[in-house]
């Protein structure tokens, strides 16, 4: 196949060879199915998974955009803008979180000690920040709320929605991880323990749960 195989140095190999199917003129699909496999349950193993993710994914970026406006040509603009914001911008918002995260708080406590003017400029920057930070908290409960409804687990839900603010933060400790094992450990995997998702299987074995009545292929551009 002239997309070439599976690059064995590269941690998040489906990642990219689906850049090298998209820059041949490959489309890729969805199966409608799902995993019966439980996500890591504990900290070490999860950050672990995370960070090997995030080193694929700067390996990727890093390898495609060796000739930019290669990529720029395979891909199209659409196409090129989408590579940057699917991984560049998730690294690179993921590193700078915790810097925002903490002028947020440090801003709080500020404000609360000496609240400026209603009108001014450190009063509008700092309801533009946490306007900011709660969208994306909003965003990310919203596609929480939606999945655990599709797969008949509302009762989660709440749960973790309001773990978001922690997630995130864990999050960039994997995105640091992964960016010290990329300059020190490029290629190193990490294994990852899996055990079955007892709950998600009865759930996909139910005819009636509303997930079994959803098609069983969906396309994906």
């Amino acid at each position: 196949m002239k997309a070439g195989g599976w690059d064995p140095y590269n941690v998040t190999e489906d990642a990219d060879l689906g850049i090298r199917l998209a820059r041949h003129g490959y489309a890729t699909a969805t199966i409608w199915s799902t995993t019966r496999e439980d996500a890591p349950r504990h900290f070490v193993p999860w950050l672990r998974q995370r960070s090997r993710w995030f080193k694929g994914w700067w390996q990727t970026w890093l390898v495609h955009m060796r000739s930019p406006l290669a990529l720029l040509r395979d891909l199209g603009p659409k196409g090129f803008t989408a590579f940057q914001l699917t991984l560049l911008a998730v690294l690179v918002s993921m590193l700078i979180h915790p810097f925002f995260f903490a002028a947020i708080v440090w801003s709080t406590i500020e404000l609360v000690r000496a609240p400026p003017a209603a009108d001014s400029l450190e009063t509008l920057l700092y309801g533009l920040a946490c306007a900011n930070f709660l969208l994306g908290y909003v965003a990310a409960g919203a596609l929480i709320w939606a999945g655990g409804l599709r797969r008949g687990l509302p009762n989660a839900s709440p749960w973790v929605t309001v773990q978001i603010p922690v997630y995130w933060l864990l999050m960039s400790a994997a995105g640091y991880l992964a960016l010290w094992e990329l300059i020190w450990r490029p290629h190193h995997w990490h294994k990852t323990p899996h055990t079955p998702a007892k709950q998600s299987a009865e759930i996909e074995d139910d005819p009636t749960a509303k997930w079994a009545t959803q098609p069983h292929f969906q396309t994906a551009e």
